[in-house]
C-alpha cells in the first residue's frame, strides 16, 4: 500500500473469521467439558501492562508456544514437559504454577516495551498480539484512515466529528450510510 497506494482485496468470510477467534473455547469443550463463558473465558496469556498502556494477547497455540518462549527470552521453555499447548497454560481453571511462571515471564517483557514495539516484535513471529489504543490513536492512525474505517459524520448539534465505520465490506458493496445518534428527547417515549 505504501509503495503504490492501493490495498490488496481479500475475499473472507466473517463467520469463519469469527469462528477462528473461537477455536480455543471449542477445544476446552471438547477436551474438558467447560463451556465457556465470560466468566471462565480466561485463555493464557491475557492481558499484560506495558510501558505506555496495556497489551491483548491470544492464546498461541501450536508452533506459536515456541514463538512466544522465544519472544519473551525464555526459549528454553520449549523443553519442558509441562509447555504443551491447552494443558497447564490455558483453560480456565485456577493458576497453575507453570501458567504462573509463563505469566510473569510475559509481564516482565511488556514492562520493559512499548505497545506498539510489543505488537511489532510479536508480528514477526505470527503471535496474536496488540495494544490497547486509545480513542485518539484509532482515529489518528493511518492504516484505518486508508482503509476508511473512520469518516466524518456530520451531527446536527456537535457539527462533524469522526466515527468509525463497519469493520468489513460486502463484495462490491458500499457501505451503508448511517446517520447521527438521535438528539435527546427526539425518540418517543
Amino acid at each position: 500500500r505504501n509503495t503504490t497506494g492501493r490495498g490488496q482485496h481479500l475475499d473472507v468470510s466473517k463467520q469463519w473469521s469469527m469462528m477462528s477467534t473461537q477455536r480455543g473455547t471449542a477445544t476446552q469443550y471438547v477436551l474438558r467439558g467447560v463451556t465457556a463463558t465470560r466468566r471462565t473465558d480466561s485463555y493464557f496469556p491475557g492481558v499484560h501492562k506495558c510501558k505506555d498502556g496495556y497489551t491483548i494477547w491470544i492464546n498461541a497455540g501450536g508452533d506459536g508456544w515456541g514463538n512466544l518462549a522465544s519472544l519473551v527470552g525464555h526459549p528454553e521453555l520449549i523443553n519442558e514437559p509441562w509447555y504443551k499447548p491447552n494443558v497447564a497454560l490455558t483453560g480456565t481453571g485456577p493458576m497453575t504454577p507453570e501458567r504462573q511462571l509463563v505469566t510473569d515471564y510475559v509481564a516482565a517483557y511488556c514492562a520493559e516495551r512499548t505497545g506498539q514495539q510489543i505488537q511489532d516484535e510479536a508480528q514477526t513471529l505470527s503471535l496474536a498480539v496488540t495494544y490497547y489504543k486509545t480513542a485518539r490513536e484509532v482515529i489518528e492512525s493511518e492504516h484505518y484512515q486508508k482503509r476508511g474505517f473512520i469518516s466524518d459524520r456530520k451531527h446536527p448539534e456537535a457539527g462533524v466529528l469522526p466515527h468509525q465505520s463497519f469493520p468489513f465490506r460486502a463484495s462490491g458493496g458500499a457501505e451503508r450510510p448511517s446517520g447521527p445518534a438521535p438528539l435527546l428527547g427526539q425518540i418517543g417515549r
